[in-house]
């Protein structure tokens, strides 16, 4: 199995794919980082507690204005509770960026790695019936079962390779123009409660649980790469579904509470962290078994079609 593991990733070293990803990270994050460093911020001040007391007044106002459970007042009620934590507890807020809290703030350019793997995903099984491979490959004694299992491991092996290498690009580059230093600590509000965490912590959290929405995700494209042996059909239902799935399913979420068993409204799963969950009696156990049972229906039809589908 590793050779035929080593044999996929020679195909995508072959066709460029991983310069690809190296080269739009490298341009994306040295523009965040050009980007950041050219911001203005006001140095905090020492009468810093004064100032978010103030900025805690004039949110409480603005909420008696919106809606109520409007994302915005929700927003506000998280910035209220953590401003009260940091007077509370003497945390003074550090205007400087570092390492960690740009990579932090790269984590938006996970959203176009999703773009690249769902479409990596998308043409793994009908390139090969596509380019007429299928036929030379199954020519020998490679077993079906091996050939379908190489392309999700495959997949699941790019799919952290990308999201590491985002991580790395990213911490390489904030510590070369932010270096170490600023704030160590993040502050969220999870169930009411202001929760204080390492930076580091957050950041290494956020990407490795992204990867494993995105590998999910990504079986979509696999799955229907597999059943129509079609790269575009595949690649156009996956990427429209990653695309505008998660609006629809905010949208349809406070009148149906059905939509929790969705795919999709379980695919971030760092929202238990950072208190975005928009669906109540939703949980982090809740949201990994109802992947889990999604990634055990996408390698059942994965498998079990190409199985036994004549080539």
């Amino acid at each position: 199995m590793f050779k035929i593991l080593l044999g996929e990733w020679k195909k995508l070293r072959s066709q460029n794919i991983i310069l690809l990803v190296v080269a739009v990270f490298l341009i994306l994050n040295v523009g965040g980082a050009i980007y950041k460093s050219t911001q203005t911020t006001e140095p905090t001040s020492d009468n810093w507690k004064m100032s978010l007391a103030s900025q805690n007044e004039v949110l409480q106002k603005e909420i008696k204005k919106l809606p109520e459970g409007s994302l915005m007042s929700s927003s506000h009620e998280k910035t209220i509770l953590i401003n009260e934590y940091r007077i509370a507890e003497n945390l003074k807020p550090k205007d400087s960026i570092n390492l960690w809290s740009f990579a932090y703030f790269s984590k938006i350019v996970l959203s176009f790695a999703g773009l690249i793997i769902i479409s990596i995903a998308a043409h793994l099984v009908s390139s090969e019936h596509h380019w007429k491979t299928i036929n030379t490959l199954m020519a020998t004694p490679l077993q079906k079962w091996k050939f379908i299992s190489s392309k999700i491991l495959t997949l699941f092996t790019f799919t952290f390779f990308v999201v590491s290498l985002q991580l790395l690009f990213s911490l390489i580059i904030g510590g070369i123009a932010f270096g170490g230093g600023g704030e160590k600590i993040y502050l969220s509000v999870q169930e009411g409660k202001v929760i204080e965490e390492s930076f580091s912590l957050v950041v290494m959290r956020h990407f490795f649980l992204s990867a494993v929405s995105l590998f999910v995700v990504a079986m979509i494209g696999l799955t229907l790469s597999t059943v129509f042996r079609s790269t575009a059909l595949s690649m156009a239902i996956s990427l429209f579904l990653y695309l505008t799935s998660g609006n629809v399913t905010r949208l349809i979420a406070p009148h149906f509470e059905g939509i929790k068993y969705s795919l999709f409204a379980n695919t971030n799963l760092n929202m238990y962290f950072n208190g975005s969950t928009f669906i109540s009696g939703m949980t982090l156990t809740f949201s990994l078994i109802v992947l889990s049972t999604y990634l055990l229906v996408f390698l059942l039809i994965s498998i079990g079609t190409f199985v036994k589908r004549e080539v």
